[in-house]
């Protein structure tokens, strides 16, 4: 080969390399849970922008089988499913609805505004804190006593509070009926958004077993709302009480999310139980390892012990500790 081509190609090769060096390069979290495809771009100050992957999760075992219907195990840096069974396909979410509840709460509404509880609000079945008709407190208040005691009363009221908001009221001018539907109608429009397609809801709550999802969608969902702090901060605290604004109705609140509560699981951030008799036992359990999110999302349990589905998760993530690298 001529000389004037090798000093050619080794010219070209010294300025790609130091183009290269003189690259910036974007992190952009993956963590928006709806897995958007990272792409060449360019700064603004004209450099090109290439995307830096996050740690790549590699199993070294294959995982074994987990005692539950439906589950999954979601990294949210590299936006991939580690572990999945029947993954994909729509179950009875339960209480775990309050996940999309409370984001909702929080993007709407005002953490420091004051509901008056409605009767309909504090008659609701199943887990409660026990609200009172007229009692007056905080939204604040109130997303803690739906997150920590998955209280349906709780959820309610949060429904009627943004309903009414959404239909330009304060609740005092529209219907506590025309409220909870327009809330629901948001849910659902919130997860046609997040392109959550499996996502439906019926309630603000859980009750209904019509509230359905599959567990990646689900696990889509928290990953969205762990990008909050206000939600990070609510489904991470292990106990509290809370009051009405008077200070003379006092609700103690517990974590119903053992790995958080009782069994002080390593890593563990939240989040959100649910049962129903159709649905079993649920949950959705966030760590944080080795600056990674993992979630691992179990619906329908096959055992109906209270302990259900904070064991199964509990096996998930001993099981992700063992086999999941970062390379």
């Amino acid at each position: 080969m001529p000389r004037s081509k090798v000093s050619l190609i080794l010219f070209a090769v010294v300025v790609v390399l130091w183009q290269g060096l003189t690259l910036r390069h974007e992190f952009r979290s993956l963590k928006d849970s709806l897995n958007k495809p990272q792409v060449l771009g360019v700064s603004s100050d004209k450099q090109l922008v290439f995307p830096l992957l996050p740690d790549y999760p590699v199993l070294k075992q294959p995982a074994p089988n987990f005692a539950a219907r439906n589950y999954t195990l979601y990294d949210i840096d590299s936006g991939l499913f580690l572990v999945n069974n029947d993954a994909e396909t729509p179950a009875p979410l339960a209480s775990t609805t309050k996940i999309m509840s409370t984001i909702l709460a929080l993007e709407n509404g005002r953490k420091t505004d004051i509901y008056t509880v409605d009767q309909r609000s504090s008659a609701q079945i199943g887990s409660t804190v026990l609200l009172r008709p007229g009692e007056r407190i905080t939204v604040d208040n109130l997303l803690y006593s739906a997150l920590l005691n998955s209280g349906n009363d709780a959820a309610y009221s949060l429904g009627h509070y943004i309903g009414a908001k959404q239909l330009g009221s304060d609740g005092n001018n529209v219907s506590w009926d025309n409220s909870i539907t327009a809330f629901v109608n948001l849910m659902n429009k919130k997860a046609a958004q997040l392109n959550l397609k499996t996502l439906q809801y019926r309630d603000p709550a859980g009750l209904d077993d019509q509230n359905v999802g599959s567990a990646q969608d689900l696990a889509r969902l928290t990953a969205y709302a762990l990008h909050n702090k206000d939600f990070r901060q609510y489904v991470s605290t292990k106990e509290l009480t809370v009051t009405n604004v008077e200070g003379t109705i006092a609700h103690p609140l517990k974590n119903s999310n053992r790995l958080v509560s009782d069994w002080n699981y390593p890593g563990a951030i939240g989040v959100k139980t649910g049962f129903t008799p159709a649905a079993s036992h649920n949950l959705v359990a966030a760590v944080q390892w080795q600056n990674h999110t993992l979630i691992a999302v179990v619906l329908g349990t096959y055992s109906d012990t209270n302990t259900a589905s904070a064991e199964v998760a509990r096996d998930i993530l001993d099981y992700a500790q063992r086999a999941v690298e970062w390379r």
